[in-house]
């Protein structure tokens, strides 16, 4: 259940980082802070997403594995 709704926040997460991304390349904002805030908060997304997705299936092996050997 808490694995679950971990993905669940995780994938909210990657929506709002798609958006931003979508929001960023509107030819309207296109002063240089902006984009540069930008760039960085989908960066921060990013590698919080690929973080959290590979800690959760290293996770997942080891108790697969802690179980194998038990």
């Amino acid at each position: 259940m808490k694995v679950r709704a971990k993905l669940v926040i995780i994938g909210i997460i990657s929506v709002i980082a798609t958006m931003v991304l979508f929001f960023a390349q509107k030819p309207g904002a296109n002063t240089g802070v902006f984009n540069m805030i930008m760039e960085i908060a989908i960066m921060i997304g990013l590698m919080f997403v690929f973080i959290s997705i590979n800690f959760f299936a290293i996770s997942f092996i080891l108790k697969k594995i802690g179980t194998f050997f038990r």
